[in-house]
């Protein structure tokens, strides 16, 4: 969704949508968790699942940084200072 919403360019900023999606991780763990215990995952599967859900969650911060820059570059619009 990130990628396609920025090839695409619409006027909204979707892939900062997309982006915020992957802050689920929290969520994500806990169903992941309750699957396990019930021995619906397997140890390899879980192990796989978690390390995407914690992977995506700690990609969210650099993607919006990068996507953001990216947009003010395109427009040529100087960016917000933090004073």
């Amino acid at each position: 969704m990130i990628i396609a919403a920025h090839i695409a360019g619409p006027p909204v900023r979707l892939e900062l949508v997309g982006a915020l999606m992957n802050t689920r991780g929290l969520m994500e763990l806990i169903a992941l968790n309750i699957g396990y215990d019930l021995g619906i995952l397997s140890p390899r599967l879980f192990t796989m699942l978690v390390i995407m859900a914690l992977v995506t969650t700690m990609l969210t911060g650099p993607l919006l940084t990068f996507f953001g820059k990216q947009r003010f570059a395109a427009n040529n619009i100087k960016e917000p200072s933090c004073v």
